[in-house]
């Protein structure tokens, strides 16, 4: 009977040793997260700084402004071209909302008229798409990066993404934000794509209040308000914000002639194609 309470009372010393060494699991998340401040709008991370950000529906997101990006910009590209007199971007970034680059800017600016695709994730998306070099290299008529160049017939598709991950965004030279979203909530197996929210075209325009609905949801959520962040906004990282998109099909032909970079490291495009322009998200 007595080696039964001895027992039972190493049992129970083990029982709350255990339980304590949870409690102070618990305190040491806490005290580490408290280096930490926590915003309700990234208008106000500085740059190469990491914060707490709060949703307005409540969620929080360990977030890294990054002062650079391994993005090649559009601006630099078109600038390096043999017609960059009339292809350069006019505005500094953030002078306003309005779309201010040139090249493919009919196709940027505007949505296919076809049907609704639905697709129940990113990855069913990515494999219905053509392949890059069908569409850079071999694409009969080849695609031109001109201002005047419309969708190709394999770009005429509205598609609604039912689930995706955003891992990173930023806000680009001609307005537009590129919004770097993931197959899955796992950095270390996600397939990394593109989709971008245009900058604004005339108010007049047909698709000004698609691009529009889609750039306050956005801004909204993340209280992008009145700053411009040039580089990647990450450590979405480790916790993506889980979203569902509609928009249409682009293939980037610019970045594609020019083997250029998309997204931050370790979110990568594995495809020139995006969805571009986005006329809607949702938070999920």
């Amino acid at each position: 009977m007595k080696n039964i309470f001895i027992f039972l009372a190493l049992l129970f010393l083990l029982s709350c040793t255990s339980q304590n060494t949870k409690i102070d699991d618990k305190v040491d998340k806490v005290v580490k997260a408290e280096k930490y401040v926590t915003l309700k709008s990234l208008d106000s991370i500085k740059e190469n700084d990491t914060v707490f950000f709060k949703s307005p529906d409540g969620k929080s997101y360990l977030v890294t402004n990054t002062a650079q990006t391994d993005d090649e910009s559009e601006e630099s590209m078109e600038s390096s071209r043999a017609a960059a007199s009339a292809s350069k971007i006019v505005n500094k970034p953030c002078t306003s909302e309005d779309f201010d680059g040139t090249d493919r800017k009919k196709a940027k600016l505007s949505f296919a008229t076809a049907k609704e695709e639905a697709f129940a994730n990113l990855g069913a998306l990515m494999a219905i798409l053509p392949s890059d070099n069908s569409m850079g290299s071999t694409h009969i008529p080849a695609i031109t990066t001109t201002s005047t160049s419309n969708r190709v017939k394999e770009e005429k598709r509205n598609v609604h993404v039912l689930q995706t991950y955003i891992y990173a965004f930023s806000r680009e030279s001609d307005e537009d934000y590129h919004v770097i979203i993931g197959t899955t909530n796992n950095k270390n197996n996600a397939v990394f794509f593109n989709a971008e929210i245009s900058g604004l075209p005339p108010s007049s325009s047909s698709s000004y209040p698609g691009i529009n609905n889609a750039r306050k949801k956005f801004s909204d959520y993340f209280g992008l308000k009145n700053n411009c962040h040039g580089g990647y906004i990450t450590r979405f990282i480790d916790q993506p914000v889980k979203v569902e998109l509609k928009g249409s099909l682009f293939f980037d032909k610019l970045h594609y002639d020019n083997h250029a970079s998309i997204g931050t490291k370790p979110a990568k495009p594995a495809t020139y194609w995006e969805i571009h322009p986005v006329n809607d998200i949702v938070f999920l």
